[in-house]
């Protein structure tokens, strides 16, 4: 089954994104820390992904669009709060960065669930942005693949 995906204000950093004004640490976010968040499945194009990320330290509240930055050991996690119990969550495994692996996951985090299904973007930082640059103020629709999160 392939999965719509409007992603036109979610282009990535091949980083884990940086601190700025407007920024807190410090705190407890949403999702637990020293967890391994695994990918899988199949990218925008339908070809397969897979990845790993382990959080491994506490995030990063950014104050401006209300997301938790979570650092990991080849990657990072954007949580993105939302009013109405609508919040969203991406896993970005950046260890190679010739094939960038992301999932999107498009509901809120739940700490008694393990496995989430979602979008999956795989792709060099370019070809990444060139996605996102074709999607932005379009309305296209790009159809891509589902993938799946499971934390451990």
């Amino acid at each position: 089954m392939l999965v719509p995906l409007l992603l036109a204000a979610c282009a990535p950093s091949a980083t884990t994104p940086s601190t700025s004004s407007g920024t807190r640490t410090g705190l407890k976010g949403p999702l637990p820390t020293g967890e391994t968040w695994t990918i899988s499945g199949l990218d925008q194009n339908n070809n397969k992904i897979s990845g790993k990320v382990k959080l491994s330290g506490g995030p990063t509240y950014r104050d401006g669009d209300r997301r938790w930055d979570y650092d990991g050991d080849n990657g990072y996690i954007l949580y993105y709060e939302k009013d109405g119990g609508s919040s969203t969550f991406r896993v970005w495994d950046v260890s190679d960065p010739k094939r960038l692996v992301a999932c999107y996951i498009f509901r809120p985090f739940d700490a008694a669930q393990k496995t989430y299904t979602g979008a999956g973007l795989a792709g060099t930082q370019e070809e990444i942005s060139a996605v996102f640059a074709k999607l932005s103020g379009t309305g296209t629709v790009l159809t891509g693949g589902n993938c799946t999160v499971t934390r451990e």
